[in-house]
């Protein structure tokens, strides 16, 4: 029997960049499920957020949102904006939601288990890699 549970459940999944000007919601409320077997591409305009998901998926997302220059205390103001929102939900590494990969939230895990899962289990082959990859070695890569 054939195993129909989501290999990759993402569930309500926000990711928020703080700046000095304001705070952006990189990632608004996506969920989608992917089943084993499936091959999905993302495809959006330029600074629609779809690399800005592929890292909150990843748990990646803190290391590029903690660049955009938010500041001391960005941590806090990102705090303040979400009760005066009204959103209660607990934010880690400037996300929240579910990210839900093989069974394992990946957004509850310790960064040493997720070092473990990154690479192994899930990649990401950002822009431009086209030019150093072809569809054979990412075959092979995954593969092994």
């Amino acid at each position: 029997m054939q195993d129909r549970r989501p290999l990759l459940e993402v569930k309500d999944l926000r990711a928020y960049y703080v700046t000095k000007k304001g705070i952006a919601r990189a990632v608004d409320d996506v969920s989608l499920d992917i089943m084993p077997g499936e091959c999905v591409g993302l495809i959006g305009e330029s600074g629609c957020g779809k690399s800005s998901l592929a890292l909150a998926i990843m748990q990646l997302f803190e290391r590029v949102a903690k660049t955009t220059d938010g500041g001391p205390g960005a941590r806090a103001r990102l705090s303040r904006y979400l009760k005066a929102i009204g959103d209660e939900r607990p934010v880690r590494h400037w996300m929240q939601g579910s990210v839900v990969f093989r069974g394992q939230d990946l957004t509850t895990l310790p960064e040493k288990e997720l070092e473990e899962i990154r690479g192994r289990d899930i990649c990401l082959a950002p822009q431009g890699m086209t030019k150093a990859l072809d569809a054979r070695s990412i075959v092979k890569m995954h593969r092994k």
